[in-house]
């Protein structure tokens, strides 16, 4: 088994180089998802004929802001102080948050992610060794098991067996 405490006991140039990799990392896979997941709604919005900017949808932004920019500024204090583990169970925690606030205005699934994600983040805040692990298995594993879940729920297109 790999010893992933060792991880957090980096100091000096080393640990800069490591939390600036990690900083650009999560930047870009931020900049990357949200970027896919606007072309994605725009694009199946547009062939339902459907309008994405609706007052349900600004009420579901507006729900999942307050705790992502909470948990956000909360982050960043973290690496201001040097405890950049912390981020990746804190993130878990206030991105699951987030969709746990913002399933009301959309399916029931969501708030079930959420769930999962405040969970694997506080699991991640005892086990800090694996804390980047879990976080990858929370924003990972779990959103492509999510992904095709909800594909196979609402989205594939069933075809009726012909006479």
């Amino acid at each position: 088994m790999i010893n992933y405490e060792r991880i957090t006991h980096y100091n000096g140039p080393a640990r800069q180089e490591i939390t600036d990799f990690i900083l650009l990392d999560g930047i870009a896979v931020l900049v990357a998802a949200l970027l896919m997941g606007i072309f994605f709604t725009v694009r199946k919005a547009r062939r339902q004929g459907l309008s994405v900017w609706n007052p349900t949808s600004k009420r579901l932004v507006r729900a999942l802001l307050v705790p992502l920019v909470t948990g956000g500024i909360f982050c960043l204090a973290l690496i201001r102080f040097n405890l950049i583990w912390l981020t990746f169970p804190t993130t878990l925690i206030f991105y699951g948050l987030a969709l746990y606030s913002g399933s009301k205005y959309t399916v029931r699934d969501v708030e079930y992610l959420g769930l999962s994600e405040v969970g694997l983040g506080l699991l991640g805040l005892f086990w800090m060794g694996y804390s980047l692990l879990i976080w990858a298995l929370g924003f990972g594993v779990l959103h492509i098991i999510y992904g095709a879940m909800m594909y196979f729920k609402y989205d594939r297109v069933t075809t009726e067996p012909s006479v």
